[in-house]
């Protein structure tokens, strides 16, 4: 699944190691439907936390949490590059 930017997207590595990434951003509908189960709260609207793989972006992507608004996810964007070594 490729994922598609919408109005809020950020991108944060995980590990020099890895091209494992967290992101901050919007999922379509589409998109939402073929995260699974796993994560039933993802309906496709509003931001999502979730886990991609920067060399694979046609793999499944790993959608941790739902974020409950723009500012909440524009927070958590901040929090994140805070934390990432320079």
């Amino acid at each position: 699944m490729v994922i598609e930017m919408e109005e809020y997207y950020s991108e944060h590595a995980i590990a020099s190691s890895t091209s494992k990434v967290l992101c901050i951003g919007a999922l379509t509908r589409s998109e939402a439907e073929q995260v699974g189960d796993d994560a039933a709260f993802c309906d496709g609207f509003g931001y999502y936390l979730f886990m991609a793989d920067r060399e694979k972006p046609s793999e499944e992507i790993e959608v941790i949490a739902k974020l409950t608004s723009a500012a909440a996810a524009e927070q958590l964007s901040r929090l994140l590059s805070a934390a990432q070594p320079a």
